[in-house]
């Protein structure tokens, strides 16, 4: 849990973007890292270094309504959009495999891109213009829903 921490401290203002709402203190970090939380991955590199690039968790659930929210964080450096797919895909078999959610919500912001977008069976299903402040401006936020019935995650690895 120590290099995620790290990660959170250092940059608090990602870190608060996610399910996880700012950056706690060292004692409660462990605990609210897991708060509502199913199931959650973290993203390496393969290159013998294993320093963690990003974070993929499966929070929120609506069991009554067969829904739950995917959640990747990045803090890696550079283009990691190969390694974010890998723990997105790893991610949503398992999701398939241990409950039956219908459908699994994910949030983006303008700037950001998804690996998950253009995937089969992920479709937009809201969009708020200027709804988030960065860097000057405001940018809009989209929510996506991958439908498990059309969704083909191999398509996530090209």
């Amino acid at each position: 849990m120590g290099p995620l921490y790290r990660i959170a401290s250092e940059r608090p203002e990602e870190w608060a973007r996610v399910c996880h709402r700012g950056v706690p203190s060292p004692a409660q970090f462990g605990d609210r890292l897991w708060a509502g939380v199913l199931a959650q991955f973290i993203i390496e590199l393969s290159d013998g270094v294993y320093e963690p690039v990003g974070l993929v968790s499966l929070h929120s659930a609506d069991f009554a309504n067969r829904t739950a929210w995917l959640e990747l964080v990045s803090f890696g450096p550079g283009n990691q959009d190969g390694a974010y797919a890998s723990g997105l895909l790893l991610l949503t078999r398992y999701a398939a495999r241990s409950w039956d959610f219908r459908k699994l919500y994910f949030e983006t912001l303008e700037f950001q891109g998804s690996p998950l977008i253009g995937v089969p069976g992920v479709e937009k299903e809201a969009h708020f213009r200027e709804f988030y402040y960065h860097d000057g401006r405001y940018w809009d936020r989209m929510i996506w829903a991958i439908d498990n019935s059309k969704f083909e995650p191999e398509s996530l690895i090209s």
